[in-house]
């Protein structure tokens, strides 16, 4: 799904506690985020911090508090809406899609790497015949 990055607003932050239930660890505390944007002229509202997930999620008080600390009202901070349905926004996007291309950056990392590998190599190479001439 494509998302396009837009300014928004912070209305309120608060932290839920639910109890677990489940087997194993759970994450108990619940990071919300209300905020608004607008798009073409309209305003809209959300609390969904990502796709799937109203709130983040942490096991302590404390992580949460932490969390919430950079997501002060009035704050303007990165939102992500879907230009299909504007209505439809999220505060944490895990593949940005605003206009960049994240494979040529892949790409480029891909060759560096390999790069450094040939060079160290060949760094080994000349070492192994310094060596082998004493």
């Amino acid at each position: 799904m494509h998302f396009i990055r837009t300014d928004a607003k912070v209305i309120s932050s608060s932290i839920d506690h639910s109890s677990g239930g489940g087997h194993g660890p759970e994450r108990n505390y619940g990071a919300r985020i209300r905020y608004t944007y607008n798009i073409n002229g309209h305003d809209y509202k959300s609390d969904v911090y990502e796709l799937d997930e109203e709130t983040a999620d942490f096991y302590s008080r404390k992580e949460a508090e932490n969390f919430i600390a950079g997501y002060v009202s009035g704050k303007t901070v990165d939102a992500w809406y879907n230009p299909d349905k504007p209505s439809q926004a999220v505060l944490y996007n895990p593949k940005p899609t605003d206009d960049t291309n994240s494979l040529p950056y892949t790409l480029q990392l891909i060759v560096l790497c390999s790069l450094l590998i040939v060079r160290c190599c060949v760094n080994v190479t000349k070492q192994d015949e310094n060596v082998s001439q004493l």
